[in-house]
């Protein structure tokens, strides 16, 4: 079969727009934690978000497929795995052997490192040697590669029966986490890099993080349904002829405020360190919870009706920050651990750039990373997807 019949949707530009602040605030923490920013922003928010955000996306672009085969499959894979290679290329490149390789591991376990990263598997083995191997923060991309590969069985379940399905996804992140917890495994630690962590289970694997991508599956199918979308128009038409468009502005405030809340809990609470019985529950509640407000933001979002949506994030440099958002993503954390290592070295010391101001450096590595990831954007990409998707001619 073919995607050339389907219906083209309206884009949904807040949703793209919205992008590129989640993929800063990972920036923000990690160069936090390099110490390059002042304070450490927790950013598993934006990767949860980024979660839902898929499944809305996918469920709202293929609603109207019923089948999908290989060659959804081949196009999402076209889609990550060409500038995730690029970024762990980078690593290879410019960063030493014992910054990216397992210390703790054989040499047949690191050529399975590297079997899995390649694969985008690495988040199916729940030992940080494994999972943050390469490119760390690729771990996540390796869970939507996950995702992509049960879209089309999930998106039936959900299309048939509604919510019972994310039920099921529930149980089965329950069942494993208290798996983990029966097997004794620690939480995360950068002495134990080659023991299996609960970690690695609650926030890191496929199938516990599947609530989230449902979630945003479900969302996007409610979005498409005729019945919905109607009473949707009917709503919209309502509000511009009441003149109550400011009320959508101030659900999107109170919702902004929900997440800084949420935000705000996971500063408080660093599920690298927490190593308690009740820490690994908690994070996976804090994980369905932050779904749940995640899924109404991104509805409110595409209604494109507030003043946060239509002025913010629909601007056309917001747009265009959005559309970067996946290379600023996988490019920035080989930058800053380059650098990182850059302080480190004492002939550092002697050089004019140690006169720069810390905070100085998060502006350079930033504009790096955002040239990279136009040049992987408007040149790699495109290219790299064409030969992956398309059949060679003969």
């Amino acid at each position: 079969m073919t995607f050339q019949h389907l219906v083209v949707r309206p884009r949904l530009e807040a949703l793209t727009g919205a992008r590129g602040p989640a993929a800063l605030m990972v920036f923000a923490q990690h160069a936090g934690e390099s110490g390059f920013l002042p304070i450490v922003a927790p950013a598993s928010l934006a990767v949860s978000f980024f979660f839902v955000l898929s499944g809305f996306v996918l469920a709202y672009a293929y609603f109207d497929e019923r089948f999908l085969g290989l060659q959804f499959i081949r196009a999402r894979f076209a889609r990550i795995w060409p500038a995730t290679m690029l970024s762990i290329l980078l690593v290879l490149v410019i960063l030493p052997r014992h910054a990216y390789l397992p210390q703790q591991l054989d040499v047949l376990s690191s050529g399975l490192v590297f079997l899995t990263n390649g694969l985008l598997l690495q988040s199916l083995i729940p030992i940080p040697d494994f999972y943050f191997a390469l490119n760390a923060v690729a771990w996540s991309i390796s869970v939507e590669w996950c995702f992509y590969l049960v879209f089309p069985a999930l998106n039936r379940l959900l299309r048939r029966f509604a919510v019972k399905p994310l039920v099921v996804l529930a149980m089965i992140g329950a069942f494993l986490t208290l798996l983990a917890i029966q097997l004794g495994w620690s939480a995360f630690d950068a002495t134990a890099l080659a023991q299996p962590t609960w970690h690695g289970i609650v926030y890191i694997n496929p199938a516990v993080r599947l609530f989230e991508f449902g979630s945003g599956i479900l969302a996007g199918q409610l979005w498409c349904k005729a019945k919905i979308s109607l009473r949707r128009e009917q709503l919209v038409a309502l509000l511009r002829r009441s003149s109550l468009l400011w009320q959508v502005s101030i659900a999107e405030v109170l919702l902004l405020g929900c997440l800084f809340y949420l935000l705000f809990i996971s500063y408080q609470w660093d599920p690298g360190i927490a190593v308690a019985f009740g820490d690994s529950v908690r994070l996976l509640l804090l994980q369905w919870w932050s779904a749940i407000v995640l899924v109404a933001l991104t509805c409110l979002l595409a209604f494109r009706l507030g003043f946060f949506t239509r002025s913010i994030l629909c601007h056309p440099s917001m747009l265009r920050l959005g559309e970067l958002s996946f290379g600023i993503y996988l490019f920035h954390q080989p930058l800053l651990k380059w650098l990182t290592l850059r302080f480190a070295n004492p002939q550092y010391n002697m050089t004019i750039f140690k006169t720069m101001p810390t905070w100085s450096y998060s502006i350079i590595l930033l504009t790096l990373t955002l040239i990279l990831s136009a040049l992987s954007h408007d040149l790699l990409e495109p290219r790299a997807r064409r030969w992956l998707v398309n059949k060679p001619r003969r």
